[in-house]
């Protein structure tokens, strides 16, 4: 079971945050389905509006990223 840190969501949804560590995770089926800490919506939201206000994306990318069904055929269920 994986236990996913906001870094790890925050790099499959930025391209400039992107790592191969992170995208191989979700390949992995034995990480799934993972738990995130009770903090965990808030410190993606966090950093998704921190890179809205800075211009590197748009507000409908924002909104779009943290949609519940968001690239839910590539992205596994998060248990929380």
């Amino acid at each position: 079971m994986l236990v996913l840190d906001a870094s790890v969501a925050v790099a499959w949804l930025l391209v400039e945050e992107s790592s191969p560590r992170a995208d191989a995770l979700l390949d992995d089926e034995r990480c799934w389905p993972a738990v995130v800490p009770m903090l965990w919506w808030w410190e993606v939201a966090n950093v998704l509006c921190g890179a809205e206000r800075h211009g590197r994306i748009s507000e409908a990318q924002r909104h779009r990223a943290l949609e519940p069904t968001h690239d839910a055929e590539r992205r596994p269920p998060i248990v929380r």
